[in-house]
């Protein structure tokens, strides 16, 4: 996953704005779930 990418490189904004638009792409709710998680952990960095 793109964001994955930033996260390893310290850019969370990127991270963060890239989960978010691949949450607002997919209908997959297992999916979704991974990426709220995401997006909620890098709230907390």
């Amino acid at each position: 996953m793109i964001g994955d990418i930033y996260t390893q490189n310290g850019q969370y904004q990127r991270a963060e704005e890239s989960y978010i638009k691949a949450l607002s792409l997919t209908n997959n709710d297992k999916e979704q779930k991974t990426l709220k998680n995401k997006i909620s952990q890098l709230d907390n960095q």
